[in-house]
Order: C-alpha cells, then structure tokens, then sequence
C-alpha cells in the first residue's frame, strides 16, 4: 500500500511540475505582451508630449502591469541614484532583477535600448524603441503560436514521466 501511496504521490508532481513550466511559458508570454505595451505607451508619450522618463514611469506603474510593474518600480526607485549611474545601467540592472521569465534575446534586445533612452532627441529614441518592439513582437508571435502545444507537451511530459516513475517503483 504505501508503494502504491508513493507511486500516485510521484506521478502527481511530475505532474506538478509539468503544470508549473506550462505556467511559466505563459506568464513568459503575458511578460512580452506587457513590455511591448509599456513601450508603445513610452514611445507615444515621449513623441507626442515630450515626457521625462521618469514621469513616463511613475506614470506606467499602475495596476494593469501586473508581469512587469517590478521591472518599472524598479527602474523608478533606482532613478534616485542617477548622478552615481548612468540611466542606461539603471535599466540593465532592473532588466536583470526583474525580467527574469523572458529569454535572453528579449533581454538584450531591451538592454539595447535603455543605453539610448534619454541620451538622444525624440526621433531617434523613438526609432530605438520601435525597433526593440519589433524585436519583442516577433519573439511574443513565436512563443504565442506554440503556447498550446506546449502547454500541452509540457503536462503530459511531466504526467508520462510521473507515470513510468511509478510504475517502475510498483
């Protein structure tokens, strides 16, 4: 009985954990979708209205940023410490605290553009932030068009893996 006990117990968290990566895939892609959402509000804000930085991000640091309201509160606090660090560390600093779900080509991709905001005029921050949006939108488009299929591999990975393990211990 207690063979059988362990057996169902092990099935159930690799089960568990196939559960847990299929999440994280998704929240990966919630993260993606809310940067580039982040960046188009950052982009029209410093084209249109001419907004410091830092009013953009006290202004983005609202609930409906629920995957990357840490990487702007972040970005934020740091800002207090500008004279000491140039904004383009501040920004790479918090991508890597903060911005942990998302590949390392997404990471790049945004470390590349914190070392050209509030450097040049509107123009070219704009053409720097549109060019890291369309980088962030081609890897959300991959990850989204297999976010089912991997759901659904990773679920049944973990449930099959849990299953053999059992039953090679019954």
């Amino acid at each position: 009985m207690s063979k059988f006990l362990g057996a169902v117990m092990l099935a159930a968290a690799a089960t568990l954990i196939g559960i847990f990566k299929a999440r994280e895939i998704k929240a990966s892609a919630w993260t993606l979708k809310e940067i580039v959402s982040f960046l188009e509000l950052m982009r029209n804000e410093i084209c249109t209205r001419r907004t410091p930085l830092k009013q953009i991000l006290i202004c983005a640091n609202l609930p409906e940023y629920r995957c990357i309201g840490g990487f702007v509160c972040c970005v934020e606090e740091k800002l207090d410490c500008l004279g000491g660090k140039s904004f383009a560390k501040i920004w790479c600093e918090s991508v890597d605290e903060k911005l942990k779900l998302i590949g390392e080509n997404e990471r790049q991709a945004l470390k590349n553009l914190g070392s050209s905001l509030g450097k040049y005029d509107a123009e070219l921050q704009a053409a720097s932030i549109d060019r890291c949006i369309s980088e962030l939108t081609g890897e959300y488009e991959v990850l989204n068009a297999g976010l089912k299929s991997n759901e659904k591999m990773y679920i049944g990975l973990g449930t099959g893996i849990g299953l053999i393990l059992a039953i090679i211990l019954v």
